[in-house]
């Protein structure tokens, strides 16, 4: 009887530390504060050029109100987004985009406050989730495109993070790919 249990417990013991990943258990995994800042650096290369181009600044967000990415190198520029609105300046050049006349802004800034603010729930409305944690805390997750509009652009994207979101990984159809760490986060 004992050498079984400890036949048992051996065996159990040898099993992966981690387990697939829903929408909920990611939910119960991650903190999504109100706010949040911090500092990131992205990474985009571009196919077309065969180049990696790098960037790095601040971002904070207030839920449901607004994402402010400030890049500061190598070229400073501000992104201001609102749920019905996208803000961009450089050099007191100012462009803007409207979601009442444009339904893909919508999309768009749905999706990037989803992401930001680990509102899976809101995510599955545009993707499918396959993924996987580890002791407890270390998750990733890939995300593959629900609806033809975003499958011409989006090939998938890959999360990771323990209770806050750290890493973003965007592949593009066309090639490119979008990597952001985050780093420096406080609530």
């Amino acid at each position: 009887m004992i050498r079984g249990l400890m036949l048992l417990f051996c065996c159990l013991a040898m099993l992966p530390a981690h387990a697939e990943l829903s929408y909920e258990l990611l939910t119960q995994l991650t903190d999504s504060p109100d706010e949040l800042k911090g500092d990131f650096k992205q990474e985009k290369y571009l196919a077309e050029f065969d180049t990696t181009l790098v960037s790095t600044g601040h971002f904070n967000y207030q839920r449901d109100k607004f994402i402010r990415w400030h890049t500061q190198e190598p070229i400073e520029n501000e992104l201001m987004m609102q749920p019905n609105r996208i803000t961009s300046s450089q050099d007191n050049e100012l462009i803007s985009l409207d979601s009442d006349k444009d339904p893909a802004t919508k999309v768009l800034t749905e999706i990037f406050f989803s992401v930001l603010t680990a509102d899976w729930y809101a995510l599955s409305e545009y993707f499918f989730a396959n993924g996987e944690y580890q002791n407890n805390r270390d998750w990733q997750v890939k995300l593959t495109p629900r609806h033809q509009m975003l499958k011409q652009a989006i090939s998938h994207v890959e999360l990771s993070g323990d209770s806050l979101m750290r890493e973003v990984v965007l592949y593009e159809k066309s090639g490119d790919i979008t990597h952001i760490n985050f780093m420096n986060l406080q609530k």
